[in-house]
């Protein structure tokens, strides 16, 4: 008597994954996911729910979750934790002054001398 592994006809009726098996097809889910009374129906699990390491915004999506951060914050390479921007926008601002100012005053220090030269 020939076997039949329903799993090579339209997945054993799985939405993910099928494992053969002597009483039928038994059908699991992906990470992510989780198996329904039905047995295989999968749906997405909302991560965002339960623990995760997001700071301040938790976006669920299919299989995961990714983190994002309101204006004026900067998610760090970990993909978890928000660092505010603001301070290096002001410090980059500071530093632009001070080369303007010095700027200056090395043009007002060559009008001063060229004046005294011509004046001379």
């Amino acid at each position: 008597m020939e076997v039949v592994n329903f799993c090579n006809i339209a997945n054993g009726g799985c939405d993910h994954k099928c494992e053969h098996s002597e009483d039928g097809p038994v059908c699991s889910c992906r990470k992510g996911f989780t198996l329904q009374a039905d047995g295989q129906t999968c749906i997405d699990n909302d991560e965002c729910a339960g623990n995760h390491c997001c700071d301040q915004v938790c976006n669920n999506n299919q299989g995961g979750y990714t983190c994002t951060c309101q204006t004026g914050f900067l998610l760090d390479l970990e993909g978890c934790h928000c660092d505010v921007v603001v301070v290096v926008v002001v410090v980059v601002v500071v530093v632009e002054v001070v080369i303007v100012v010095v700027v200056v005053v090395v043009v007002v220090v060559v009008v001063v001398v060229v004046v005294v030269v011509v004046v001379v």
